[in-house]
């Protein structure tokens, strides 16, 4: 059965829809099918799975099996330390729904399935098998028949760089993110229907608590989240910011993919917030507990609106003011759970995340340790500084087994000049390289293993922006980032 086939007969058959419209009979008849249906389809389901298993396995070399108390991981062409790391990122989803949900004592009642893909091409087979190909550019997603998550480990990176660091942050985050969702289809009878800023909001916020519980539940240190907040922040300064009202009702689809994902996200987290939160069970109960199919969107959202309040809209205007993410992260993906942060980058795009608090004073200086992993591509960490005059950033590349290159890159023109450079033999992969880099005014000074002292063409001012970089395909760690001014 295809897809959309399938969510139709689900929204068509759904017993509470007929309760709702005074059919006892037809509900009666139309429940009596779907228990039968769902007897049966559970009778078959593990078949099922093992026989996709090996198909999709066939793909992707071995697959090697990690099971917990809810979640049984199926890790295809990696590891069992991969599979492991899967693990531990999903297995507390569980408990982490149901508190939200209001539905804390309810057990699952087998495990559920999710599927880690070491290559991108054994997901993508996965995704045109399970549901014709929707998923592909999104590399994660959660197919509803089988209630199994599916993910691809992203950014790409090699072998030595998954062993050297583990998972990516990003990977780790879509783990946790498509196993809400399967935990959310496995409960709620409805999921078919649900808005989409209860569907989206949920699935970020629970993968954020599950990655990391101390940083998750204040989003603003997290780059992922930040990304968002800053989509937020843009959108509004631009006036193009939708209104709760409008994220409440789905009618957003006039922004951008990735705005739309950013917007459900940050409205979620406003509704969990101390003030929102005995209102947003409220509308959650709405969203859960109603039967779905014809009516229910508007029957949701008349309830969601008045356990909500009149006052959303502008709550939710003061709520995006006072967001103050500490990074911008412009390309993915920087994470900075733990004390040693990892960053990989897409091939094709250099990976940017700038430090939000501007640094005041005479110059700068931001030392710190860096060791770069052997990748599929270009091998070079980058540490990037800007001034609000400058239009555009210095960028000072750490390249493995070859030097350090400054470089100026004027965002006007899109063009890159190389200022200098030098040789640093003992800058090899894998290995913890420490470094300080000082600018003030028109002098840059750089000391990793060899020192270097360069005049800028522009010169910097006084107050400064760090980030830090990883060059197209690029994978490695950073540890110990300190960023002060000159005295």
């Amino acid at each position: 059965m295809r897809l959309m086939e399938y969510l139709s007969e689900i929204r068509g058959n759904d017993p509470s829809v007929l309760i709702a419209q005074n059919r006892p009979a037809v509900c009666e008849r139309r429940a009596r099918r779907s228990r039968s249906r769902a007897t049966r389809w559970a009778r078959f389901r593990p078949l099922i799975l093992l026989a996709f298993c090996a198909v999709v396995g066939a793909q992707d070399d071995a697959v090697v099996h990690k099971s917990g108390k809810v979640f049984r991981v199926c890790c295809h062409g990696g590891t069992p330390a991969m599979a492991e790391e899967a693990l531990v990122a999903v297995e507390s989803v569980w408990s982490v729904v149901v508190e939200l949900l209001g539905m804390e004592g309810r057990k699952n009642k087998g495990l559920l399935d999710v599927h880690l893909y070491r290559s991108i091409a054994g997901y993508e087979e996965a995704d045109r098998r399970l549901t014709g190909g929707r998923f592909q550019r999104n590399l994660a997603m959660c197919d509803p028949i089988t209630m199994s998550a599916h993910v691809a480990v992203q950014p790409p990176c090699s072998d030595e760089a998954l062993a050297a660091m583990g998972l990516p942050g990003q990977t780790v985050e879509m783990l946790a993110w498509e196993s809400c969702h399967a935990v959310r289809f496995s409960l709620c009878p409805n999921f078919a229907s649900q808005p989409m800023w209860f569907v989206d909001g949920l699935a970020e916020y629970v993968s954020s608590i599950c990655c990391d519980p101390e940083k998750g539940s204040d989003p603003a240190g997290l780059p992922r989240s930040g990304a968002r907040m800053m989509r937020a922040i843009r959108l509004t300064e631009a006036g193009e910011m939708p209104a709760a009202s409008a994220i409440l009702a789905d009618d957003i689809d006039a922004l951008s993919f990735g705005d739309r994902y950013s917007i459900r996200a940050v409205f979620f987290r406003f509704l969990l917030t101390e003030a929102m939160r005995p209102r947003t069970r409220q509308a959650v109960a709405a969203v859960i507990s109603t039967g779905g199919g014809e009516g229910y969107k508007e029957k949701v959202l008349a309830k969601a609106k008045m356990a909500l309040g009149e006052q959303l809209d502008r709550r939710f205007v003061r709520y995006v003011a006072r967001l103050d993410p500490h990074w911008d992260e412009v390309f993915r993906a920087l994470d900075t759970r733990h004390e040693t942060w990892q960053q990989v980058a897409y091939p094709g795009t250099n990976a940017i995340a700038w430090r939000r608090q501007p640094v005041r004073g005479k110059g700068i200086r931001i030392r710190g340790g860096l060791r770069i992993l052997p990748a599929n591509e270009r091998q070079q960490f980058n540490l990037l500084l800007r001034a609000p005059d400058l239009g555009g950033f210095y960028s000072v590349a750490f390249v493995a087994g070859d030097g350090i290159s400054v470089m100026r890159y004027r965002a006007e023109v899109n063009e890159w000049t190389r200022i200098g450079g030098i040789a640093v033999p003992q800058l090899q992969l894998a290995e913890w390289h420490e470094f300080v880099v000082e600018a003030s005014g028109e002098r840059l000074r750089v000391e990793c293993g060899e020192k270097i002292d360069l005049e800028l063409p522009v010169e910097l001012g006084r107050e400064l922006q760090w980030g830090l970089g990883a060059q197209a395909g690029s994978a490695g760690e950073w540890r110990g980032i300190r960023a002060a001014p000159l005295r």
